[in-house]
């Protein structure tokens, strides 16, 4: 299986790339190499601000022993970051790799709330709470943050590209919170006319 593209901490080989044509599903690690590449080519003015982090570190967020996961975070400072993006994977085996369905996660310090957007909802939902849930410690917030879950298109079935949906989230909010906290602010007003669950200070 050759090696197809080297990029920083990513590595695609032929068989990755393959995954693009449909109607196949994407792995982690196309998706890290997307995140790292909004991260070091397309977000390089907000890299300070924003942080992506990759499935395989969002896998071990859900599944992993909670006493463990400050080797794996605290070095990350997401106490200091504005925007942090997770993509959440249905898997829910811890030493095996898998899942079939992906959806996005954000959290937003300066709203202090966590957003999930899911194409197949509400597949992913129990899995995004337990993601937000174990990095609120590190976050540092006065108060626990709120989560809801917004709306965005959704799938027919089980089938088709749900995480470009999830990518493309991603970079909508990064390029709306950027442009203007306003803007980003009225696409949430508009989003939460919309919300189907909405859970607010739970996560202790």
């Amino acid at each position: 299986d050759p090696v197809f593209l080297s990029y920083h901490d990513s590595l695609l080989r032929k068989s990755d790339v393959a995954l693009l044509k449909c109607p196949n599903w994407l792995n982690d690690r196309l998706i890290g190499f997307y995140f790292e590449y909004l991260e070091r080519e397309v977000f390089v003015a907000t890299a300070q601000r924003i942080l992506f982090l990759t499935p395989d570190v969002t896998q071990w967020i859900k599944l992993g022993q909670e006493a463990e996961l400050g080797i794996f975070l605290d070095p990350l400072n997401l106490d200091q970051k504005e925007l942090i993006f997770l993509a959440v994977n249905d898997n829910a085996e811890p030493d095996e790799a898998g899942g079939s369905h992906w959806s996005a996660l954000m959290y937003d310090r300066v709203l202090n709330a966590f957003y999930h957007m899911d194409s197949f909802s509400p597949t992913n939902y129990a899995c995004a709470r337990t993601c937000a849930k174990r990095i609120v410690p590190f976050l540092k917030v006065p108060r626990d943050p709120t989560f809801l879950d917004l709306p965005c298109p959704q799938q027919e079935n089980c089938e088709g590209m749900e995480p470009i949906r999830v990518t493309a989230h991603y970079s909508l909010v990064v390029l709306l919170h950027s442009y203007s906290l306003r803007l980003w602010h009225l696409y949430l007003v508009f989003c939460t006319h919309h919300v189907q669950h909405t859970s607010e200070g739970s996560f202790r």
